[in-house]
């Protein structure tokens, strides 16, 4: 008898080619006035996203373009303010880009054919 499922959406059971939290990334520098390269967004890929934001704004074309949009606010204030855009903008740009993964739907088929219920929930995180 299956007593529990857990699942790990990213990559996992979804996938998103990894273009979300890139997008995401890019969408809320913009919120900001901030453009952010290509090449500056996948220099940081593989941490965690507010180290990767504490990275960007740390390069020199993106702090001064920072201290000139905003000179009243400090750069690491700044990163948790551009951090609280990224989880709004990553929910939001999950369902643009995310792809359930072959299987899964067969899977949850048979779960469900064993009497195991599962949630219909959206994930969403938790507010900074």
């Amino acid at each position: 008898m299956i007593r529990a499922v857990i699942f790990d959406w990213a990559g996992t059971t979804i996938d998103y080619g990894n273009q979300a939290p890139v997008l995401a990334i890019r969408k809320a520098f913009q919120q900001f006035g901030l453009q952010v390269g290509r090449r500056q967004l996948y220099q940081s890929n593989g941490v965690d996203p507010l180290t990767r934001i504490q990275q960007l704004l740390s390069a020199d074309n993106l702090k001064q373009a920072w201290y000139i949009k905003h000179p009243d606010i400090d750069v690491k204030a700044g990163a948790i303010e551009i951090y609280k855009w990224f989880n709004r903008d990553l929910i939001e740009t999950l369902p643009q880009v995310a792809k359930v993964k072959a299987g899964i739907p067969t899977l949850i088929s048979y779960l469900r054919t064993q009497a195991f219920d599962l949630p219909q929930r959206r994930f969403t995180r938790p507010q900074c």
